[in-house]
């Protein structure tokens, strides 16, 4: 039995559940519209907006959306919920960004930041380690708190293996007590 992990694109996700592409996802999302799709919650994440702390907004003490006006934004190049409500806020609110960078990976967006590039808005979960050892900064936002469910997603029609089930039970016993969920 192979183990796959790797980033899915929202909008090919119910397709890839369907012909067995995909066993099992997990997106940050509050919900997925698929009658053909189970989809569970795990928990709830953080998202946050941070910079490098010698970025100019790292000194504010409170930021707003005007704030993030001509200023390079980096985002994943996947289509995941929480970029798909930034790009939703900023546009509703008419905010002029200097670029729009998307990146394949976390990773490079983080290192991007680290350096000076711009801001992002990712889970706090994946700045975690560098926000304790002071490489990047949570901006203070003023708006509503950001937070994306965490979804476990299935084909409601698919066999799901022993091996299968045990990983999904395994995933609700570490997940959900860390994100704080009964």
């Amino acid at each position: 039995m192979g183990f796959d992990i790797s980033t899915c694109a929202y909008h090919s996700l119910q397709h890839e559940l369907k012909i067995g592409v995909t066993d099992v996802a997990f997106l940050l999302t509050d919900s997925i519209q698929s009658s053909h799709l189970t989809a569970e919650v795990l928990g709830f994440e953080s998202v946050v907006i941070v910079a490098s702390p010698e970025h100019p907004l790292a000194a504010k003490s409170v930021i707003h959306i005007r704030d993030l006006e001509n200023q390079s934004i980096l985002l994943p190049k996947h289509d995941c919920s929480y970029k798909m409500l930034f790009e939703q806020i900023l546009s509703e609110e008419k905010v002029e960004v200097a670029n729009m960078i998307e990146l394949n990976s976390v990773e490079t967006i983080k290192r991007c930041v680290m350096e000076g590039i711009g801001v992002t808005m990712i889970p706090e979960i994946a700045v975690r380690a560098e926000i304790a050892q002071k490489k990047l900064a949570i901006l203070p936002w003023a708006e509503d708190r950001l937070e994306a469910a965490i979804l476990m997603i299935w084909h409601k029609d698919k066999w799901i293996s022993p091996t299968l089930q045990a990983f999904m039970d395994t995933v609700r016993e570490v997940i959900v007590p860390m994100s704080g969920q009964k």
